[in-house]
C-alpha cells in the first residue's frame, strides 16, 4: 500500500493526470460514505461495460511510432514538426491523433462533447498532450540513462495490486482507464513509465519517511477541524416489509452484542454490512458534521474514541458504529504522509528534467525573429510575455 499512490501517482501525474480515484485517498472515502449522505447517489449506468472495456483494450492509433524514433525527411516535409525534445521530433499527426482518439473513448464512455465546445476541447487536450509527449521523452531518455528497464511481470503486479486495492474487477479498471481517455495498452506502457521512475527516485536518499510526531500531528489538526473517524456495519431495510425489517433488527442486536463481547469489528462489517464501505471493514474515514444523515451523526459524534455506539436506525436501516482511535489510523495516514512526499518528488524532479532539457518549437519562430524558440518550458513562456 506505501507504494500504491506513487504507482499511480507516477504513471497518471506523468501523462494522463485523471484516471484513478482508488486505495485510500479522501475521494474514494466519499464514496465509501454515499449511502449515509443526505442526498441519494446518483445512479450509475453500467450499459454496455463489455464493450467499453473491450474497446479499452485497443492501442490508441495515434501511436504512430515510438518516442525516440526521428521521422523521415519525407515525413517531415508533409507533416509538421510541433516540439523537439533534445533533438526528439513531436509530430503534429501523433498529437492530431491522439486527440482524435482521446475524445473518441471519452464519447465510447458516455461523456458526448457538445458541438459549441470542441474546438475548446480540442485546445485544451493539445495543450496537455504536447506536454504528455515531452515528458515521455524526457523520462524515456533517463530510464535509458541509468539502464532502468521494467518487465511486463512488473506491470502486471502492479495493475493487480489495482484491482486488489481499488475493490474493483478488472473489467471496472479498464472502464475507468477508458473515460479518462487512454486504451489499456496505452496505460500499460505509462505504467511502465512510471514504475521506472519510481526505482529512480527510489535509488536517491531525498525521501524521508513521515516521523511518528508528523503523522500525530496530521490526526490532531483533522480532529481539531471538527472531524471524526469512524466505521459502521449497515443491515439495509430499505422497501423492506415488517417481518424483514425485524429480522434484520434481531440481526443487528446480534452483531452488537458480538462486537461488545471483543469480536473484529472490521471483520463483522465485512461478513455483514450492507454497505459498500464493508469493503474496507465498514470505514468511513474522516468526516465532519453535516455530511451523515442527523441520527448517523448525533450517534457517531457522541461517542468516545474506540467506543461502539447502540443500535442506530436512519431511512436507511439499522446501524452499529465504532469511532476510529489513533492507533487504528496510525500506519495509513503516514502511507497518505508518505505518499503525498514522493507525489512532491516526482513533480520535482520533473520540474528539473524540464529545466535541463533542450526543448524547440519550430512553429514558434515567427515569435522569435525567424528563429527556432530553443530552451526550457519556463524560459519560453517568460519569453512570449
Amino acid at each position: 500500500m506505501r507504494n500504491f499512490m506513487l504507482i499511480v501517482m507516477s504513471a497518471v501525474i506523468i501523462l494522463a493526470g485523471e484516471v484513478m480515484g482508488m486505495g485510500r485517498s479522501d475521494g474514494s472515502k466519499k464514496e465509501v460514505a454515499e449511502p449515509l449522505k443526505k442526498q441519494e447517489p446518483a445512479p450509475v449506468s453500467r450499459e454496455n461495460t463489455a464493450d467499453k472495456a473491450a474497446e479499452a483494450d485497443k492501442p490508441s492509433p495515434a501511436v504512430a511510432k515510438p518516442a525516440g524514433t526521428e521521422p523521415t525527411e519525407a515525413e517531415e516535409a508533409e507533416d509538421k514538426v510541433l516540439v523537439r525534445v533534445n533533438g526528439v521530433a513531436i509530430m503534429d499527426s501523433d498529437v492530431k491523433g491522439r486527440i482524435k482518439a482521446h475524445i473518441k473513448r471519452i464519447e465510447g464512455g458516455g461523456q458526448k462533447v457538445p458541438v459549441h465546445m470542441m474546438d475548446s476541447v480540442k485546445k485544451q487536450l493539445q495543450d496537455r498532450i504536447v506536454q504528455e509527449l515531452i515528458d515521455t521523452q524526457l523520462i524515456e531518455d533517463r530510464l535509458k540513462a541509468e539502464n532502468v528497464v521494467i518487465s511486463e511481470d512488473e506491470v502486471e503486479e502492479k495493475i493487480e495490486l489495482l484491482v486488489k486495492d481499488g475493490n474493483v474487477s478488472r473489467e471496472q479498471l479498464k472502464q475507468q482507464i477508458t473515460m479518462s481517455g487512454m486504451s489499456m495498452t496505452d496505460f500499460r506502457e505509462r505504467m511502465k513509465m512510471g514504475l521506472g521512475l519510481e526505482k529512480i527516485l527510489e535509488t536517491s536518499d531525498r525521501f524521508t519517511a513521515a516521523s511518528d510526531e508528523q503523522v500525530k500531528k496530521s490526526y490532531d489538526e483533522k480532529i481539531g477541524a471538527g472531524q471524526i473517524r469512524a466505521s459502521h456495519i449497515l443491515l439495509n431495510t430499505r422497501g423492506k416489509d415488517e417481518s424483514a425489517k425485524n429480522a434484520a433488527k434481531i440481526k443487528i442486536e446480534d452483531l452488537l452484542k458480538q462486537a461488545g463481547s471483543g469480536a473484529d469489528f472490521a471483520e463483522l462489517a465485512r461478513a455483514n454490512s450492507d454497505c459498500p464501505s464493508k469493503s474496507r471493514g465498514g470505514d468511513l474515514g474522516f468526516f465532519g458534521r453535516g455530511r451523515m444523515v442527523p441520527e448517523f451523526e448525533e450517534a457517531a459524534f457522541g461517542l468516545d474514541e474506540g467506543q461502539i455506539s447502540d443500535v442506530v436506525e436512519t431511512k436507511f436501516g439499522y446501524h452499529i458504529i465504532k469511532k476510529s482511535t489513533f492507533a487504528d489510523v496510525k500506519d495509513e495516514i503516514k502511507s497518505q504522509l508518505d505518499d503525498q512526499r514522493r507525489r512532491d518528488m516526482t513533480v520535482e524532479y520533473l520540474t528539473k528534467l524540464r529545466s535541463e532539457a533542450k526543448i524547440e518549437w519550430p512553429q514558434r519562430q515567427n515569435k522569435q525573429g525567424g528563429q527556432e524558440a530553443v530552451g526550457s518550458e519556463k524560459e519560453l513562456a517568460e519569453g512570449e510575455k
